[in-house]
């Protein structure tokens, strides 16, 4: 699990009391672990009800009129077959606050360790500045780690969901947290495009990933401010792995298809397709 990443989620039992009043116990059982999966995904989860039953040790069919009735009730929102909540995005947008606040605030803290660095003299004896030194202390657990973390690269992910995998391509971690004023990609927006591409003309998920990959190889200036930056590249993309592309064949006298897409899209220019 990378550092940055928020294990736990806020939980207010008023709240919830009063959003589940009306719901059949069995329900309640599928809202909370369905929101646990969307509070651990950091974003909408995909709607793979088989998947889904089994985490929450249930058979398809039972779970599937479930969720439905959690979905018509506005518990639950399906974009896409992507499963979000409400309020979950609102609560992550605070998560990324509360990152962005501690990585200030440990920067700073790191500047004032540097400055301290200047209080010993030629022999090695430190000048005495024990408030300094206690403050450091006790943000050095806190803010400051937050702050390290933001700059660290993202972990390995085991059996990474189809937005980690984006994520990971684009070159930040789970969390989403681009550094660009607590901005988080992979949202329920930027799932939704992720649905559009992969209902364009033989766009896939592995093709899409290369895609992202090849792009992000030419892009120097950080990550994106949304998943729309591949968008137009995509399109490209499907038009080229639809479009009939046929040579002549010398030997046989009969048109033959050009190497591979993989083959061309390698010799083709790095960067987003204009």
């Amino acid at each position: 699990m990378a550092d940055n990443f928020i294990p736990y989620f806020k939980f207010y039992p008023a709240d919830f009391m009063n959003g589940v009043r009306g719901l059949t116990p069995q329900e309640v059982g599928v809202y909370i672990m369905l929101l646990c999966r969307i509070y651990e995904e950091n974003g909408p989860i995909e709607k793979h009800e088989l998947r889904l039953a089994t985490y929450c040790a249930m058979r398809p069919p039972t779970f599937r009129k479930v969720l439905k009735q959690l979905i018509e009730l506005g518990k639950l929102n399906d974009l896409d077959g992507l499963l979000s909540s409400d309020r979950a995005d609102a609560e992550m947008l605070k998560r990324a606050e509360v990152l962005k606040k501690n990585s200030m605030a440990g920067k700073a803290s790191a500047e004032k360790r540097q400055q301290k660095q200047t209080c010993f003299s030629a022999d090695g004896e430190q000048r005495s500045n024990d408030t300094d030194t206690d403050t450091d202390a006790d943000t050095e657990d806190g803010a400051d780690a937050s702050a390290r973390a933001l700059d660290q690269k993202p972990h390995h992910i085991e059996n990474p969901t189809l937005r980690e995998e984006i994520l990971l391509k684009i070159g930040i971690d789970r969390s989403g947290l681009t550094g660009r004023g607590g901005s988080m990609l992979g949202g329920q927006a930027d799932m939704a495009e992720v649905s559009r591409w992969l209902k364009l003309p033989r766009i896939t998920k592995e093709n899409a990933l290369l895609e992202i990959e090849r792009v992000m190889a030419g892009k120097r200036d950080g990550p994106p401010n949304s998943f729309r930056y591949f968008s137009a590249a995509m399109e490209k993309l499907s038009g080229e792995l639809t479009r009939p592309h046929l040579e002549p064949s010398a030997a046989m006298g009969h048109p033959k298809p050009l190497p591979q897409v993989n083959q061309i899209r390698a010799e083709l220019p790095k960067g987003p397709i204009q």
